[in-house]
């Protein structure tokens, strides 16, 4: 005799916002603008990126962006946009289905599309010429692999764009830190650290603030490294961790200056 269980986790509090952040590109030549979408999610589909840049071609045509790369930060405790977390019981019926069940609210994901297009448009809208500096640093301190083999790639990046008319500052920088501050399976939903990594760079820096997620595997967060006391609630962890990233990013000081080239390849490939 099989006995199935699934329980479906349900959102129990909000703690802060989830965000679209969309930074816009250009070395001035003419040859073409390059949009980065980061999307606070879990994850996202190939077949989800294709609906986006196909309902967006016409705009990014009549702006000349010839790449719009979307990615996510991989947030434990975002809303579900990869369908993981639908009825497993549901799903057992969904071969052959052209609209299968799974975990996915269709609301939310024409709202993120929209979200998507307004950052990108505004991004458009407020490009602005600058200088664009680069550096990286050691944040070994920062973050632990929680599997073995114990493999660390700490060296993360920041290019920060200083805009020639004395504007904000923008800081683009990496980060391989799993974003399971509330735990892999919590129920109160948070965009986790970056969230607080931008509130703390905006009023302490006056820069606005994005992150690309790298390769992080078994790679996390490491409050005890970075002196989070044990037994304090969510937000002050991830309030105590992301001052002490910020500061990390913001103490960079091997900077270069980076050349006005800007040049950007594709190769699509699938993985079973």
């Amino acid at each position: 005799m099989l006995f199935v269980m699934h329980v479906q986790q349900l959102v129990c509090a909000i703690l802060d916002d989830l965000l679209v952040r969309t930074v816009v590109m250009s070395d001035n030549s003419g040859r073409g603008n390059v949009a980065f979408v980061v999307v606070d999610a879990y994850g996202i589909t190939t077949t989800h990126v294709r609906e986006i840049r196909a309902a967006l071609a016409d705009f990014c045509a009549a702006n000349n962006i010839v790449s719009l790369n979307i990615s996510v930060l991989h947030q434990h405790s975002a809303v579900d946009t990869l369908g993981m977390n639908g009825s497993i019981l549901k799903a057992l019926g969904n071969a052959g289905k052209a609209d299968p069940v799974n975990g996915i609210n269709k609301e939310y994901m024409e709202n993120l599309y929209a979200k998507i297009e307004e950052t990108l448009t505004e991004a458009v809208a407020s490009m602005t010429a600058g200088t664009l500096y680069y550096g990286n640093d050691d944040f070994s301190d920062f973050v632990t692999d929680k599997r073995d083999p114990q493999v660390l790639d700490a060296e993360f990046d920041r290019f920060r764009f200083v805009p020639a008319d004395g504007g904000r500052e923008i800081w683009f920088t990496t980060s391989a830190a799993h974003c399971v501050g509330n735990g892999a399976g919590g129920t109160e939903l948070t965009g986790d650290y970056p969230y607080y990594m931008e509130q703390y760079i905006n009023e302490n820096y006056n820069a606005d603030f994005l992150m690309i997620l790298t390769a992080e595997q078994g790679t996390t967060q490491d409050w005890e490294a970075v002196g989070v006391p044990e037994g304090v609630d969510t937000v002050e962890g991830l309030t105590i961790y992301a001052k002490a990233f910020s500061d990390k990013f913001a103490a960079i000081s091997n900077e270069t200056e980076v050349a006005p080239v800007l040049n950007i390849a594709h190769k699509e490939a699938f993985y079973t």
